[in-house]
């Protein structure tokens, strides 16, 4: 009985912190009339930040290089960038294969991060791809924010780990920081937004936190 109730208070107070979460930061933050636009992407379970691949202000080419995938990324002028844990990451490469024991021991248990990278279009925006015009500042701010995502090596760059991929132009980094229920996927894209100054809930550990406040689709 006292397990019970001891798992129903843990279960209200998530609920209530992430209600809180909603409170937003950087609320004086307005899209830039003219800039660099960024996507903020969701499947419905994880958010991923779309990039340009290359920018007067850095080419992120030069950092997830051409040789670490099995097809040619230059025809591509976006790369979608994702934060998480790493065995979620390997092994569920379909909601099909997704396990009770695979989600479970990466909610409750703090666990190995693994950045994803896969080079792609931009999609027509819509309530589940949204997105957000920043200034040359601010899209600093975002690039420094990604690549500290990222656990280098001794020369600071990104390490290729040798996992399958999901298809040709995509593959997989060491992460930094580790993974559990209060640092969720989506809890590193609220943070990238917030270190951005964009608009976000101070706690985001779902894609509807994290979209809450971002501009709509058709605000533009």
């Amino acid at each position: 009985m006292r397990g019970a109730f001891g798992c129903l208070l843990m279960v209200l107070g998530y609920v209530g912190l992430f209600a809180a979460g909603l409170i937003p930061v950087n609320r004086d933050f307005v899209p830039a009339e003219e800039g660099i636009a960024v996507y903020i992407a969701s499947n419905g379970v994880h958010t991923d930040i779309f990039v340009p691949a290359t920018t007067r202000i850095f080419d992120w080419r030069e950092v997830l290089r051409p040789e670490h995938f099995e097809a040619s990324t230059a025809s591509f002028r976006y790369v979608g960038l994702g934060w998480g844990d790493r065995d979620f990451y390997v092994n569920t490469p379909t909601w099909e294969d997704l396990s009770v024991r695979t989600t479970a021991k990466a909610l409750l248990l703090p666990t190995e991060t693994i950045m994803h990278a896969q080079f792609g279009p931009v999609y027509p925006e819509s309530d589940a791809f949204r997105k957000v015009t920043l200034t040359v500042t601010q899209y600093q701010r975002l690039v420094a924010a990604l690549r500290a995502s990222f656990q280098p090596d001794v020369n600071g760059n990104p390490v290729r780990l040798d996992v399958d991929s999901y298809n040709a132009v995509d593959c997989f980094y060491r992460g930094a920081g580790t993974y559990h229920a209060f640092n969720t996927c989506n809890c590193w894209t609220g943070r990238m937004l917030r270190e951005t100054g964009i608009t976000a809930g101070w706690f985001t550990p779902t894609p509807y936190s994290v979209f809450f406040h971002l501009p709509a689709a058709d605000a533009r």
